[in-house]
């Protein structure tokens, strides 16, 4: 395919820089390549895969566009392809880099040309100098993930776009088309990010024309496309999921992840999740069409086993315990959940049988929400509390019965009023006065 691209001294698929336009894996740890940089630098990146060294581009903007543009010549027809990672540290309100594939941008420094977005409040789309969106495909942050960006001519539908997390199978068409193109003169291919930062691990740009040439040498084992379905993938442990193999070409071998440590080489396994997670599941398949691997990043949630709740009341009081007549009496107990989730339920007081008042509760595991109740009894006997089992019990006393004072403004168990006192000065006055007569007839006789 050397002949297509245009470069009669590629040697290989890993000959990058004789192979395509430009090509840039930052393995010197240099920006040589490029001109008019803003905002970029070189920094050393382990997450990236390893092929593809340790070095990467920092495009970085807190505010305002980053960008740089390949040093080379002005191309109009051109594919882009970018191995990328946003990661998402733009300021409140634009957390995402919102780029980064371009092309057609003019030799200054200068922002413009045609430029594909991927990002979090608009989904993948165009941004300048063309139209066009997939609304809801929002990228992902902190994953290496591969955006092409592919123009030719004047048609806006042969303007495209697609994206694909690194590792996963490149899509066969492109999801992304213009609807309209306002920038159809040649120019350079660039980067950009608009208030955020990404590094950029690969960029490749080679010729392009739609729609792309195909080639067929004769029979030829089918090449090797990895797949698979799970199902279920969202249940409660443990949960046993059926996977099926849904892979293409000439096969003769499977590999299984199912990233609990665990791993299969049948075609078709079942496999059963143990512990609460969230699993990343790889099939590698292999035979004389080659060797492919599909992953599938967080597709099985297993889900902790819910513990139902469990109320029930504790403490169950009256207070006091011997009351008066229309004397206040309160209730209270507490409402106790054993359980593992939250739970709720009416709480009825039941009075001698009766019921007397009602009231909602809810509880949170392993807690007790206090409640409490007023009643009031007049009939003297025994009354008996229940909620649920718990039980209580309080008495209405008989009313005192009035004293022989009770006339004079002195009733037994109250504080004597002004009546009472004087009524106990006469009594005492008159006792004294009858001691005082028999004393004085007792002495007048003697």
């Amino acid at each position: 395919m050397y002949m297509y691209y245009g470069n009669p001294g590629a040697t290989g698929a890993s000959n990058g820089e004789a192979t395509f336009e430009f090509f840039d894996d930052f393995h010197d740890g240099t920006l040589d390549k490029w001109k008019y940089l803003t905002g970029a630098s070189v920094v050393t990146d382990n997450t990236q895969p390893s092929q593809f060294g340790a070095y990467a581009m920092d495009l970085n903007a807190s505010t305002g566009s980053g960008y740089a543009k390949c040093n080379t010549d002005l191309m109009q027809d051109a594919a882009i392809r970018v191995l990328m990672k946003d990661l998402g540290t733009g300021p409140s309100g634009s957390p995402d880099a919102d780029g980064v594939a371009g092309l057609r941008g003019t030799d200054s420094n200068t922002y413009d040309g045609i430029l594909v977005e991927h990002d979090t409040d608009m989904g993948f789309h165009f941004d300048i100098g063309a139209v066009g969106i997939v609304p809801g495909d929002y990228i992902t942050f902190d994953v290496w993930e591969w955006q092409e960006f592919a123009a030719y001519g004047t048609i806006p539908s042969h303007h495209q776009a697609k994206h694909w997390v690194h590792g996963d199978i490149e899509p066969s068409t492109y999801s992304l088309s213009a609807t309209s193109v306002s920038v159809i003169t040649p120019g350079l291919p660039f980067l950009r990010v608009y208030s955020g930062q990404a590094h950029i691990s690969v960029v490749a740009v080679r010729k392009y024309i739609s729609p792309e040439p195909t080639v067929n040498f004769g029979e030829e084992s089918e090449q090797v496309a990895a797949d698979f379905s799970a199902q279920p993938t969202m249940g409660e442990a443990p949960l046993i999921v059926q996977f099926r193999d849904g892979s293409s070409g000439d096969i003769n071998s499977w590999s299984w992840s199912f990233g609990d440590g665990a791993g299969s080489s049948s075609q078709h396994p079942s496999h059963t999740y143990q512990n609460e997670g969230i699993y990343t599941v790889t099939l590698t398949v292999s035979g004389d069409g080659g060797t492919g691997t599909r992953v599938k990043r967080n597709i099985i949630i297993v889900e902790a086993v819910a513990i139902a709740p469990r109320l029930s009341v504790r403490n169950l009081n009256a207070t006091p315990t011997y009351a008066q007549p229309r004397q206040a009496v309160t209730i209270s107990a507490d409402v106790v959940n054993e359980g593992g989730t939250w739970g709720s339920q009416t709480v009825n007081l039941m009075v001698n049988g009766y019921l007397e008042q009602s009231v909602g509760v809810g509880v949170s595991p392993g807690t007790a929400n206090p409640i409490s109740f007023t009643v009031y009894r007049v009939e003297p006997r025994e009354y008996q509390v229940t909620i649920g089992e718990a039980i209580a019990t309080f008495y209405v006393m008989e009313e005192a019965e009035p004293s022989a004072l009770q006339h004079g403004g002195l009733i037994a168990g109250d504080e004597p009023g002004t009546n009472g006192v004087i009524a106990i000065i006469c009594i005492a006055i008159i006792i004294l006065g009858g001691i005082t007569a028999i004393f004085l007839m007792t002495t007048h006789r003697a």
